[in-house]
């Protein structure tokens, strides 16, 4: 970009936060520039841990004459000139609460209840305001539901998810756990008791039988032995009655965490019977406009909305309030309308934000934005095509061109060649991960490669087959599917044609054995185990680290406290443990960091003054496995320490999965919170990898190659095709179509139609014939 003067430019001079290594570059303003290079070369490092996060501490300046304090350190980043205010639209957007919906963080709602107060109000006469019309409002909610529209209850099918297996392998799942573990003793002794042999199927217990076990109202008592999750062992008095009688029971205390998380196994949501879905009162339930009330308005797919909204605003054209009217419609079909360009024309006003994908999410905030009337703003994008159709990219491409139209600079994290393309300016990052990467590897404009041409597998035959007849749920209506056992099928199509939802409808009909929303389930009885990779994010907290996520842990500090030294100090593995009380910085509670968490201020983790980011006390440090601490081995990448675990089995395969991943950079205490989108989905795969054992396992993986470079989809590729080769089965949902047709023998396709106007059939079979087809989503 020469010829234009260094003002037209963020300037970064010598930035060295986590693996930067002391890069300097420019990134023009008013463009759209686009940041690239494989997992962990330090894109996020870059753009959200030095750019974004000193746009934060310059916007929080003043902040701190009111607190007195220093709010943020300052990157570790020599000087940054010409930053402009930061607007972070990234996927990591933590929002878990059900009354949070589309229509309220777009302001929609706002909009759409004051247009049912206006008219309402100038009709009859009455007074009913905005908030009236708030699924928030307790004068108006459903009192029995209080606004969600919809209940928890008991489910027995979730007590007993699986009626062929044996009680012993955990059939109630009440009883299920450890073999030393409380549940199981007590399942022992209960069925030592009343003389149930324990190696049942539970399908073939009697009535009697399983009454006692679900059902018996008497309490007994039994003494039984058993380890806590400290692994100290109890010899205790336990009273119980049936699984389901002690579960309703503590039911009515689901208020408390506590007992929340216990339960949370059992529970399944269903529509509140009292408002049926409506989520407020009868009287405000009542009151309709244009033939709906406000419930019925934002549960509707939005070209519909858009249709009511138009005959709303024609119906009052000429009525006293008829300026008024049109200048609602026309605000709520203006944000409606940036929400469908965005390719979400299925989602409804009132979809649940903890519902959405991170992509799907991005979008709908990104909507938001357009909606309003900044210029001069700095966005960040991370992954804007996370979750789209190849056919669908343009449009995100189009909404980025409008930004920046406006005067507004765009960054974005991105893998998509489409994306990549239609910036104004690339900058990439590597030359690999972690200690690898870090560098610039090149600032340029992008060049528009030649369309590829893909190779697609024309398999004909299939063995054994997962058969679904009539599926019903969610959007998928009416639709059969054959899913071949011991190859690796990919599940294609529009964003909303329901493919995450077939993932759900295939996990849950194998893992109980039995048609869940399905009229019809066959094949299935040779599956050994399900392991299901889906889109949710991991690590929300700072107690969450990579060695925890992998379930590890436990087996390191069992190594630790089983060294001389430990034993000569009295050392058990839970003074080796980052999350109890014992041989941990208490200062910082085994984190490493400490918080800095002010009202309206982003949190802030700065480096514990007490343990220098050790996260124990001296005492536990100084025990030695293989000339490693405990903190050496939370804090050295796992490619440098994997070998000092050559000997721990479970241990070692679990970190060799983790290097076949191309996350052999990362560090076992790093935090997961941390992770970006393609290491997290890749640390959940090493997670289930490390639970591979002898039996057939079928996976699901939702989108194995979001936020992944081609090398890393090379990897993740690789992987995949050994899997099928040890004859496990593979199911995923993706849109890269060269991953597509590298690895799939067989395809489903959910065609072109997203919600549920969507057709009542899919293509599927080979590869070759699916992508060929006329009515497949790739024509």
């Amino acid at each position: 970009m020469s010829g234009v003067g260094k003002q037209d430019f963020i300037i970064i001079e010598g930035a060295n936060e986590h693996n930067l290594k002391n890069i300097s570059v420019n990134i023009p303003l008013t463009k759209s520039t686009c940041v690239i290079g494989p997992s962990g070369c330090g894109k996020s490092s870059l753009v959200y841990d030095t750019i974004y996060a000193e746009s934060q501490r310059h916007l929080l300046e003043f902040t701190s004459s009111v607190y007195g304090q220093k709010i943020m350190d300052k990157p570790n980043v020599r000087n940054i000139q010409h930053l402009r205010t930061a607007l972070n639209i990234s996927q990591k957007f933590y929002n878990v609460n059900p009354r949070s919906t589309v229509g309220t963080v777009t302001d929609i709602s706002y909009y759409l209840r004051s247009l049912y107060s206006l008219i309402w109000n100038f009709e009859h006469k009455t007074t009913y305001s905005e908030g009236d019309f708030s699924y928030n409002n307790p004068k108006t909610w459903c009192p029995k539901c209080k606004g969600l529209g919809k209940t928890e209850s008991i489910q027995e099918r979730l007590v007993v998810p699986n009626e062929h297996l044996k009680l012993s392998e955990g059939a109630i799942k009440w009883y299920a756990g450890d073999s030393s573990s409380l549940p199981v003793a007590l399942l022992e002794a209960i069925c030592a008791d009343f003389k149930i042999p324990i190696e049942t199927k539970f399908c073939d217990l009697t009535k009697e039988q399983k009454y006692i076990l679900l059902y018996r109202t008497e309490e007994r008592t039994y003494t039984v032995k058993y380890k806590t999750p400290q692994k100290k062992v109890r010899n205790r008095k336990h009273s119980t009655r049936g699984a389901l009688v002690e579960i309703q029971e503590k039911y009515k205390q689901l208020e408390k965490p506590s007992i929340r998380k216990e339960l949370e196994p059992f529970l399944a949501e269903g529509i509140c019977d009292l408002c049926q879905g409506a989520k407020l009162n009868d009287t405000i339930a009542d009151v309709l406009i244009g033939g709906k009330n406000i419930s019925a308005v934002e549960s509707v797919e939005l070209p519909e909305l858009m249709d009511w909204i138009n005959e709303i605003s024609s119906s009052y054209k000429h009525s006293v309030i008829g300026d008024m009217v049109a200048y609602l419609c026309n605000t709520i079909g203006e944000r409606i309308q940036h929400i469908i360009s965005l390719c979400l024309p299925y989602i409804s006003l009132g979809r649940s934000v903890p519902s959405l994908s991170g992509g799907e999410m991005q979008r709908v905030r990104l909507a938001r934005q357009l909606s309003c009337a900044l210029d001069g703003v700095l966005y960040i994008l991370d992954e804007p095509c996370k979750g789209l159709h190849p056919k669908d990219i343009k449009h995100v491409v189009n909404i980025v061109k409008n930004l920046t139209t406006r005067n507004n600079t765009v960054i974005s994290i991105e893998h998509n060649d489409e994306y990549i393309a239609g910036a104004d300016w690339i900058i990439e990052m590597g030359p690999g991960g972690g200690p690898a990467g870090g560098e610039i590897l090149g600032e340029y404009k992008p060049k528009r490669e030649a369309e590829s041409t893909y190779s697609f597998n024309d398999k004909s035959s299939f063995g054994e087959t997962l058969i679904f007849e009539d599926i019903i749920y969610h959007n998928l209506q009416h639709i059969n599917v054959q899913i071949p056992l011991n190859e690796i099928t990919c599940i294609t199509g529009l964003s909303g044609t329901g493919k995450s939802s077939l993932l759900r409808v295939i996990y849950d009909s194998v893992s109980q054995q039995k048609a869940i929303y399905s009229k019809l389930y066959k094949g299935g009885q040779n599956v050994g185990r399900i392991e299901y990779v889906e889109q949710s994010p991991i690590g929300k907290t700072s107690k969450s680290t990579v060695i925890t996520y992998l379930d590890i842990y436990d087996k390191v500090r069992n190594l630790f406290a089983s060294t001389e030294q430990a034993a000569k100090a009295g050392l058990s593995a839970s003074d080796f443990s980052m999350n109890t009380p014992g041989g941990r910085c208490e200062f910082c509670e085994g984190t490493g960091w400490k918080k800095v968490d002010l009202q309206y201020v982003p949190v802030n983790l700065v480096v514990c003054p007490e343990c220098h980011g050790k996260r124990f006390t001296d005492n536990i440090l100084e025990v030695k496995y293989k000339d490693y601490s405990i903190s050496d081995v939370l804090d050295h990448s796992i490619q440098e320490i994997k070998d000092i675990f050559k000997d721990e089995r479970a241990i070692y395969s679990s970190l060799l999965n983790m290097e076949a991943l191309g996350l052999g950079y990362l560090k076992l205490g790093q935090l997961t919170m941390n992770l970006s989108g393609g290491e997290s989905k890749r640390l959940k795969l090493a997670k289930a990898l490390g639970k591979l054992g002898r039996k057939h396992i079928l996976f699901l993986i939702d989108e194995p190659t979001a936020g992944l470079s081609k090398s890393d989809i090379q990897k993740v590729s690789s992987v995949l095709k050994q899997l099928k080769e040890q004859g496990h089965t593979i199911v995923l949902v993706d849109h890269n179509v060269g991953f597509i047709a590298h690895v799939s023998d067989y395809m489903v396709d959910m065609g072109k139609i997203p919600g549920n106007g969507r057709k009542s059939s899919v293509i599927e079979g080979s590869p070759y014939y699916v992508y060929n087809h006329p009515d497949s989503s790739w024509s």
